[in-house]
């Protein structure tokens, strides 16, 4: 530090010019299109694995089931249900295929 003047020394070539603020800008530029794309490039990706990867889930661990309320009848005639004893416990098992996690389920069902 310059004890005289109270400041630091000027370093030669160390001035702003404007061809280095637009070198600085042209950089700013193209690194942001750079992270355009490649945000592109992964929705694309993630798009197209849901797509394919869903049906793939499908063969490996099951499709999706639906349970529907059982109905009694005695002819044409539809009894209600006076009571019921269920339990069911489902443990959640995330399965990863190429990009995505895929929520699977194991169920135990019991009823009487």
């Amino acid at each position: 530090m310059n004890e005289r003047a109270g400041r630091m020394p000027r370093r030669e070539g160390s001035t702003v010019t404007p061809l280095r603020l637009f070198g600085i800008a042209v950089i700013l530029v193209v690194a942001t299109v750079a992270w355009f794309v490649l945000a592109g490039a992964t929705t694309y990706r993630t798009d197209t694995a849901d797509t394919t990867g869903y049906d793939k889930v499908g063969s490996l661990w099951g499709e999706p089931q639906t349970q529907f309320a059982p109905t009694f009848r005695t002819g044409k005639k539809e009894l209600d249900i006076a009571s019921s004893d269920i339990a069911a416990d489902f443990t959640l098992d995330q399965r990863k295929k190429g990009l995505l996690w895929y929520s699977t389920y194991a169920v135990d069902f019991r009823a009487t």
